[in-house]
């Protein structure tokens, strides 16, 4: 009987384990994690989302890949892992490709895996497939990589828009998904902006139109790996202005914002 009630208690206790492990954390909840040790934190500054981190003005060298960081967790499927984005660019100015989006966003991965090589603590991201102008195939190679970029596809997801697709001929504001900003979610009246955290820091106004913090370095937001498969030039971006938008790949005021993929129990 004894051995039973054994078995039976580790059973139980397992099952706690993994139950907390997939406990499901709501689009926007913010998340600290050192991607230095890999491990959750608690030291974190908010220097440490700025591209002049410690008074250091240059954007394109400074610390804001390194320590204890702040991410928003999104689309939980109540797995063992976690997505998370990062609240501000870790580079900014960079063009998503020279020459046809058919060959995927190439100038964005070399950054992004500059950026973030030395993170320690993620899974490795799956590769992306994607389809670009003519609908020809590309693919973003992830192999190595510690982050990855987020889809339109999921911000699509995030934001509820079913209608929405790559082949899509507009973007949308996100509160919204409309081509008109929500009258609660719009420069002069933020009072209700559900979806801010997706465009956190992307230019010195992004307040303006609702996001939670300003950057200290202008963009005009951060690039997506995804392409729009209707044109041949265009890439697909989350802007300043709360709206999911497309921009020529050769478009160099846009930043990279990497995503990451955790175990939960690395967060508990």
């Amino acid at each position: 009987m004894k051995k039973y009630l054994l078995i039976l208690l580790v059973f139980l206790v397992s099952g706690c384990v993994n139950n907390s492990n997939r406990m499901n954390y709501e689009d926007g909840s913010i998340i600290y994690f050192d991607v230095t040790t890999g491990k959750s934190c608690t030291n974190y500054h908010e220097d440490n989302s700025k591209s002049g981190y410690n008074g250091i003005s240059d954007k394109k060298t400074t610390e804001n890949q390194n320590g204890c960081l702040k991410f928003y967790a999104f689309n939980d499927n109540g797995e063992n892992t976690l997505n998370l984005l990062l609240d501000h660019n870790t580079s900014d100015d960079i063009i998503w490709t020279s020459g046809s989006n058919n060959m995927g966003p190439k100038e964005v991965i070399t950054q992004l895996a500059n950026d973030t090589n030395a993170w320690q603590g993620t899974e490795s991201p799956n590769n992306y497939e994607g389809i670009g102008g003519s609908n020809l195939k590309y693919t973003v190679d992830y192999t190595s990589k510690t982050a990855r970029l987020i889809t339109a596809e999921e911000i699509a997801k995030i934001t509820d828009n079913t209608s929405w697709t790559p082949n899509s001929s507009k973007g949308y504001y996100l509160d919204t998904k409309t081509n008109d900003a929500s009258n609660t979610c719009k420069k002069g009246n933020t009072t209700k902006c559900k979806y801010s955290w997706l465009y956190d820091r992307t230019s010195t106004f992004c307040e303006d139109y609702g996001c939670l913090n300003n950057s200290d370095g202008f963009t005009w937001g951060y690039w997506t790996a995804t392409a729009s498969s209707r044109n041949y030039s265009i890439g697909w971006s989350v802007d300043k202005t709360g709206n999911l938008d497309f921009h020529y790949v050769d478009f160099n005021l846009i930043g990279v914002r990497p995503v990451i993929e955790v175990l939960k129990s690395k967060l508990n």
